[in-house]
């Protein structure tokens, strides 16, 4: 009996042990991951800082260009993909600046025209087309504001919905954020399209930020090429996977080095890069600050993106900051 008792009494010391280390590792992680959101804050900021440096330094924001050579040495501030590294106490913060203006729009009342031609490759066969019809018929109904008994040929209706079980939906006025294209039906079948290795994380990445109501981009519809995902830039300029690797090994040795991109480019090349692509940095930027700890087994990521926007007044130029988005991971 006694032998029983210790033995209950010993698991139950070991118990406590254990809940006690797991309650002290937690507070720990969580004390770990609030100075990591901190370290990223700071670091976004001062990047944020160091770009409006860049841009008043540097009056043209064009990307991918030979610098005069007494400044070639000077480390730039751009929305071009680059990384940065700033330390903060024990923690290590890698700053990536990128043109929010750099993916598909998909907002206003007409993002079919322009996701067609995203979804569908130059020798697309009729099964695709058809699969892309589908997906777009629904999309284009779902934005659609007028009360109706009848949908497009593939779409659906309120009363469709409804009969599914969402009562709120469809949305009946254009898109909100990029993640409603995950509501619409056959977005899988169209996902498929862009082939087997196609994610839906990476056709997030090639639709660009929906503006906050009442916002808009101000520049060229052209999505940046130094900020896009390799997805779009295959996309838009129908590349093979030989031909995308090879640009984005280009692409990240100018990243590291600079000088002029398209010096080490085939012309053909280069010319459809800038028919279908923008090089000139835009006025909404997005601040990546991902912060880790010296170990690496925390990270946090923030993503901040920002619109630069001035305007012209007698007495002088008047320059104002608007936040667009921030997401803390």
């Amino acid at each position: 009996m006694v032998l029983t008792v210790l033995a209950v009494l010993t698991l139950m010391v070991a118990q406590l042990t254990a809940n006690s280390e797991i309650a002290a590792r937690e507070a720990q992680a969580a004390a770990t991951r609030s100075s990591l959101r901190y370290s990223a804050e700071s670091a976004s900021e001062r990047a944020f800082w160091m770009l409006l440096a860049d841009r008043r330094q540097f009056r043209s924001r064009a990307v991918g260009v030979m610098q005069p050579e007494e400044l070639a040495e000077q480390p730039r501030w751009q929305a071009d993909g680059a990384k940065h590294r700033l330390a903060y106490g024990d923690h290590e913060v890698a700053i990536t600046l990128l043109d929010a203006n750099s993916g598909i729009d998909v907002s206003g009342v007409n993002p079919g025209g322009r996701l067609l031609t995203f979804l569908l490759p130059d020798a697309a066969d009729l099964d695709q087309l058809e699969t892309v019809r589908r997906f777009l018929d629904v999309l284009v109904d779902y934005i659609d504001d007028r009360e109706r008994i009848t949908s497009r040929l593939h779409g659906k209706t309120p009363a469709d919905y409804a009969a599914e079980g969402w009562p709120d939906m469809p949305r009946m006025g254009a898109l909100q954020m990029r993640e409603e294209l995950f509501w619409i039906d056959g977005i899988e079948s169209a996902l498929a399209i862009l082939g087997d290795t196609a994610r839906p994380d990476q056709l997030m990445a090639s639709i660009r930020l929906i503006p906050p109501p009442g916002r808009a981009f101000p520049e060229s519809g052209k999505p940046s090429f130094f900020s896009s995902n390799p997805l779009l830039v295959r996309q838009l300029s129908a590349l093979s996977s030989e031909g995308l690797q090879e640009l984005m090994v280009a692409r990240d040795e100018w990243r590291e080095s600079g000088g002029d991109f398209f010096s080490h480019l085939d012309p053909g090349l280069s010319g459809r890069l800038r028919e279908n692509h923008s090089f000139v940095e835009s006025s909404v930027v997005t601040i990546v600050a991902e912060a880790s700890c010296p170990k690496g087994t925390i990270k946090r990521e923030l993503r901040t993106t920002r619109h630069l926007s001035q305007f012209i007044q007698p007495r002088g130029t008047t320059r104002a900051v608007e936040n667009w988005q921030k997401v803390l991971e």
